[in-house]
């Protein structure tokens, strides 16, 4: 049905993130030709590798979500952590080429209406958008939560505050950290914003 459409308007306001695996899906309508993906570092801690543990510990039977290679990615990492001395960044990605097999006729545009309550794996989708020839941004600022990703809570052992520590760090992505990605047209609140950008698809 997406294919038989010249336009297709992706509208990911409030979307908070999860995982980038949820992506994915989306990046064979947006595509138009071959990108490199971000450096992507792991830090190598004691904490850091307990809790991914416990996260896979806790999703591990999730398999609507999660498939057998992401379970393996998973626990690959964690042994490659185990592997190294305590407090080293380890690569989790080296700036690989992204490139699909095939480039869809329709839509021929698309437009993805974002706004500042965008955020980590949501901004996977924009940076993606960026490289693509036939897609536009919309909307305002995204939230800039895509330098430092995957945030685990450490509870303090006096009055039990709840701290939020990075696990990894990007090499281009954080350059837009608290800033945000910009889009190409700002959206107004003096017109619905489905309507803007209809009207911008339709100069594109």
């Amino acid at each position: 049905m997406i294919q038989s459409k010249p336009y297709l308007i992706i509208d990911v306001r409030n979307n908070g993130g999860g995982s980038d695996a949820c992506v994915g899906p989306l990046l064979k309508y947006i595509y138009t030709k071959p990108f490199y993906d971000d450096n992507v570092d792991v830090y190598s801690t004691k904490e850091n590798i307990r809790k991914s543990i416990e996260w896979y510990e806790q999703n591990k039977n999730d398999t609507i979500n999660f498939d057998k290679k992401k379970f393996k990615e998973i626990t690959d990492e964690i042994e490659n952590m185990k592997s190294v001395p305590n407090k080293t960044f380890i690569a989790r990605s080296k700036g690989e080429i992204i490139k699909l097999d095939s480039i869809f006729e329709n839509p021929t545009k698309v437009a993805i209406i974002m706004n500042k309550y965008c955020a980590s794996s949501c901004e996977t989708l924009l940076f993606w958008a960026k490289e693509s020839d036939k897609t536009i941004l919309v909307g305002e600022n995204s939230g800039g939560y895509v330098g430092y990703g995957e945030i685990s809570e450490v509870n303090t052992p006096n009055f039990n505050f709840e701290l939020g520590c990075t696990m990894t760090r990007y090499n281009k992505q954080r350059e837009f950290e608290v800033i945000g990605i910009s889009p190409k047209y700002y959206l107004t609140n003096q017109k619905d914003w489905i309507e803007q950008t209809i009207e911008q698809l339709k100069k594109e």
